[in-house]
């Protein structure tokens, strides 16, 4: 992926990854990612906010759809 990627775009690459393991009968906990992908969707979520309510906002101090977040910046997205 690009330098010029969307944060929705990185967002959804992690989701499809996640889905693609559980569809396969795997767990992930982890995701791969970029600082700069990294700080993209951070910037992102600040500027849409946080969910209220009973479900779980995506994205977390440390964690993004409940995988852990860990930096690469050699790496493509990738969830494990």
């Amino acid at each position: 992926m690009g330098d010029d990627i969307r944060p929705e775009e990185i967002i959804l690459e992690i989701y499809r990854q996640k889905r693609r393991c559980l569809e396969a009968g795997k767990k992930p906990d982890t995701v791969v990612l970029t600082m700069s992908h990294h700080r993209l969707i951070r910037w992102y979520h600040e500027i849409l906010g946080s969910l209220d309510g009973p479900v779980p906002d995506y994205l977390q101090k440390e964690t993004i759809f409940g995988l852990q977040i860990c930096i690469d910046n050699n790496a493509e997205i990738e969830v494990r």
